[in-house]
């Protein structure tokens, strides 16, 4: 049991906390995000190890260029990376990683100490990395994908031909997905077309708990990624006949 709690970061991570000379506080709550910092946090955890992604982001937030607006940022467009990433047998830990990190979002919510704050932040750094990690040693293995260099689609399509191809080729659906989500009204279409596509054709709870936690992340990430996270839900989701 000890193991397997050092494993998931979490007692780095209480040592990273209880020794940083920068907890969170409200200053740093509230600082603006950092599109540079969370695409650098973003490859921490595509590259490095769990434990050195926390360790890297922890001598950042001592630096202090940025705020906890910026990890989110990063832990969300990771863990929709992940799901990306994987297909065969690692597709439920790319799942997971999204759901797990919608969780991880709302304890940090929910909490109000700034210790407790600061470790939920680092957990889902530490997680997200655990995540990949493990799809790494899965049969299928994950493919090469960067998500903060996803491009949107150069044609406007509709919502249904999206959900019509998606078996087909769903990077090509996701960059139509990514250029309808950047108008509010389409991204809404979009969006309730995936909702009633799961109330009517899903046959397992984790098609409902993906989109849930994607529909409650989109609001809570930077403008300039939330048509990413859209573009993610092309990545578990079922076909319009």
């Amino acid at each position: 049991c000890e193991a397997a709690v050092a494993d998931q970061c979490y007692t780095g991570n209480l040592k990273r906390v209880s020794e940083s000379l920068k907890p969170l506080d409200n200053t740093w709550a509230t600082a603006p995000a950092n599109a540079h910092v969370t695409q650098q946090i973003v490859k921490d955890i595509r590259t490095a190890s769990p434990s050195e992604a926390c360790t890297a982001l922890m001598e950042r937030i001592v630096k202090g260029n940025f705020g906890p607006a910026t990890v989110w940022d990063a832990a969300h467009l990771a863990s929709a990376e992940l799901k990306m990433r994987t297909s065969g047998g690692a597709t439920i830990l790319g799942l997971h990683a999204v759901t797990a990190c919608n969780g991880l979002r709302h304890s940090y919510i929910a909490a109000s100490d700034p210790a407790t704050r600061l470790l939920i932040l680092l957990q889902a750094v530490g997680w997200m990395g655990q995540f990949r990690t493990w799809a790494e040693t899965r049969k299928d293995g994950i493919r090469d994908y960067d998500i903060t260099s996803m491009e949107p689609s150069s044609e406007n399509p509709d919502a249904g031909s999206l959900f019509a191809n998606v078996s087909k080729d769903q990077d090509a659906s996701a960059a139509g997905a990514m250029r309808l989500a950047k108008n509010l009204p389409d991204r809404q279409a979009l969006l309730s077309t995936a909702l009633r596509l799961r109330l009517s054709k899903a046959d397992e709870v984790h098609y409902y708990k993906y989109l849930a936690a994607l529909i409650e992340d989109i609001p809570l990430v930077s403008p300039q990624w939330q048509a990413h996270l859209v573009a993610a839900s092309m990545y578990y989701t079922k076909r319009l006949a």
